[in-house]
């Protein structure tokens, strides 16, 4: 006899990647689309689902809690926790030419993983894969927070970034698979309401941990936390949001179902680009070894596309999705915004510790005036999208505002008053709060209903590589600019204020003199970055044009369109 079982189509596989920019989740994961037939000699039956039985009472109560405390933690230490901690840090390690890295390695691990998480929770259990990588992350920060070099706490951001990948994808397909239909729209707006606010609480958290106690509880705070999590996940039921082939079945067609090849050339790729750009700013850009490296990476990268192009719609970034121009556009402008958000959340509380000689806890505050339009424009936006019914206008007037206000940022120095930074601040917010969720509407609204999720997938994998990247290139123009600036100043021991860190170089013997001149090379080099995100706005607000202008269906037609797509089905 036969067994039938449900499959998530090759062209599928990518698709539930999770979360935009704010944390927002795609409800239509989880949906499968093809039904094929497999042979009883392969043993190929159903596991580890639970016949469609959704939690219910205490069980779905615990299940969600557990996701909550997990998703938070995971997002708080993307929402810029470790930011404020930035000077401590670099002065406890003598490694401010690494502090680009501390953020990067985050978020490229989470980029480089992203399109192997959502063919994982297709292939192989929920529970515990979702459990396997709650682990990895807690694994990561505590090596993070035990780290006695700068080396190996970026190696414990890596693997941190590694466990939040499938995180994020997996704490929506656990809900998926959880939660009744009827109450999922309820509780996963609970779950964003709960998790936006870290993007204000990460940095002010971070600088209170920071300055009354030491910045290692910023990873050991997640530990008692997630661990108790993760104890009542082992022993809770969570079925499976599909039928799934054995494991020992899966794992023996890992390559076929995952497209390791891809990932791994990718992932080649990005490490070995990103790496040479941090070499060359020191080693010197005509240094034979950053040539090579450049050339390997770029290699990696050729080969990448041919694979892909040759694997087609299996392959790990599909074609026939990246040419349809909103996809790309989409792409492009979460990239860029995503990146722009990482560069100014990392450099300004550098420029309000090395600067402005704020604490740690202060510099996080500091961050306010623009987290706080954020969210509540964000809100506002929301609304006035679904009242008027388009997403265009709000896109470029986002842009706009966010690409004035990184260059108001640039004119930052030494003596510069609470009332323009802060006001720069609130212009950039704004801007960020009509531009939350643009890009993920527009592929709703207009990207082709087959390929909505797999759209989505790759808008949040260049959200995260791209913010992974140009804070690399930022803190290339960082290093560069402060070195240059420090140079050219007679009788500074440039080497030793570099490597004393980003705060420690306030406390060295310097005259009055030196120190102001210190103190505005700093503000120099940090400027350089805000140029950067600056340009990147430009990049946004080109780039949005391409999102169309698709009309959004009022509630009732919308309905109504569901409504007939169910009994067509």
């Amino acid at each position: 006899m036969t067994t039938v079982v449900h499959k998530e189509s090759e062209q599928t596989l990518f698709r539930r990647e999770i979360e935009d920019s704010e944390g927002h989740l795609d409800l239509e994961a989880g949906k499968h689309t093809e039904t094929v037939q497999a042979h009883p000699d392969e043993d190929n039956v159903v596991a580890n689902v639970e016949e469609n039985k959704y939690l219910q009472g205490y069980e779905l109560v615990t299940v969600v809690i557990c996701v909550i405390i997990v998703y938070f933690l995971t997002y708080l230490n993307g929402a810029g926790m470790i930011a404020t901690a930035l000077p401590a840090i670099t002065a406890e390690f003598n490694s401010l030419a690494d502090i680009g890295w501390y953020g990067s390695a985050y978020f490229m691990a989470t980029a480089v993983m992203l399109p192997l998480t959502g063919k994982i929770f297709t292939n192989f259990s929920t529970k515990w894969f979702y459990i396997a990588f709650v682990v990895t992350f807690f694994i990561g920060s505590a090596i993070s927070g035990a780290a006695n070099s700068s080396a190996m706490l970026i190696g414990g951001r890596v693997i941190t970034g590694l466990g939040a990948s499938g995180i994020y994808n997996g704490s929506q397909t656990l809900m998926v698979a959880g939660i009744p239909t009827n109450k999922r729209p309820l509780i996963f707006s609970l779950v964003v309401a709960v998790t936006s606010p870290a993007s204000i609480l990460g940095p002010v958290i971070g600088g209170a941990i920071t300055q009354y106690s030491t910045w290692r509880w910023i990873f050991y705070l997640n530990l008692p936390f997630g661990g108790l999590a993760v104890l009542i996940l082992i022993f809770s039921r969570i079925p499976d949001q599909c039928v799934k082939p054995p494991f020992f079945t899966a794992l023996t067609r890992l390559t076929q179902y995952l497209d390791l090849i891809g990932w791994a050339l990718l992932g080649t790729a990005v490490f070995v680009i990103t790496f040479a750009l941090e070499r060359g700013a020191i080693l010197g850009w005509s240094s034979a070894a950053v040539i090579g490296l450049f050339s390997g990476g770029g290699v990696a990268l050729v080969l990448f596309l041919i694979w892909d192009w040759y694997k087609g719609d299996d392959g790990l970034i599909p074609f026939s999705v990246v040419k349809l121009k909103i996809v790309w556009s989409a792409a492009a402008t979460a990239g860029a915004l995503g990146s722009i958000l990482n560069i100014q959340g990392y450099f300004l509380p550098l420029y309000f510790q090395a600067v402005l000689g704020q604490s740690a806890s202060m510099s996080g505050l500091s961050l306010l005036p623009s987290l706080v339009p954020q969210i509540a424009i964000g809100v506002l936006a929301g609304i006035l999208m679904g009242k008027l019914g388009y997403y265009l206008p709000q896109a470029i007037f986002g842009a706009i505002l966010i690409t004035v206000g990184s260059g108001l940022l640039t004119l930052l120095g030494v003596g510069t008053s609470t009332a323009e930074w802060a006001g720069y601040q609130v212009i950039i917010g704004i801007g960020r709060g009509f531009t939350t969720q643009v890009a993920n509407v527009a592929l709703q609204m207009a990207c082709p209903k087959e390929k909505v999720s797999v759209a989505i997938a790759l808008q949040s994998f260049s959200q995260s590589l791209g913010g992974a990247v140009f804070l690399q290139v930022a803190t290339v123009l960082f290093q560069t600019g402060l070195k240059n600036g420090l140079t050219g100043i007679a009788g500074l021991d440039v080497t030793s204020i570099i490597n004393s860190g980003a705060t420690s170089f306030r406390t060295m013997s310097l005259s009055p003199s030196d120190l102001h001149a210190a103190l505005t090379a700093y503000s120099a080099s940090i400027k350089n970055t805000f140029y950067l995100a600056m340009g990147l706005g430009i990049v946004s607000f080109l780039t949005s044009w391409g999102l169309g202008n698709k009309k959004i269906p009022p509630k009732k037609k919308e309905g109504a369109e569901k409504g007939k797509g169910h009994d067509a089905a």
